[in-house]
């Protein structure tokens, strides 16, 4: 895990920090965080994050405060954010991102 520097970058050197079950963690940059089952990790903004398993299946969930997933989601490479989808029919639950094409005026 890393922080950001100041203009939103990647920082390779600040010490980083979060929450591990809900207790205060500080951590050099670039550190692995392993979890246990039933522990959790809370990031905050600006925290660069992956998230993968060791040796077995596992279940994650990433829970965001409201966020736009156009503007607020920054990867260190270049990557699709979503799989091209031809829709065929209105969506029920609004992304963010979706709120203007959708609006009634």
């Amino acid at each position: 895990m890393f922080t950001s520097n100041p203009h939103g970058n990647i920082d390779l050197n600040k010490p980083i920090s979060f929450l591990k079950n809900s207790e205060q963690s500080i951590l050099p940059a670039g550190s692995k965080v392993i979890l246990e089952p039933g522990e959790s990790v809370t990031l905050f903004p600006g925290n660069w994050h992956k998230f993968w398993s060791h040796g077995g299946d596992v279940l994650i969930g990433e829970v965001s405060s409201i966020n736009d997933d156009n503007q607020d989601n920054v990867f260190l490479q270049t990557i699709p954010r979503f799989t091209a989808v031809e829709e065929d029919a209105d969506p029920i639950h609004l992304l963010v991102s979706d709120y203007e094409k959708f609006l009634v005026r």
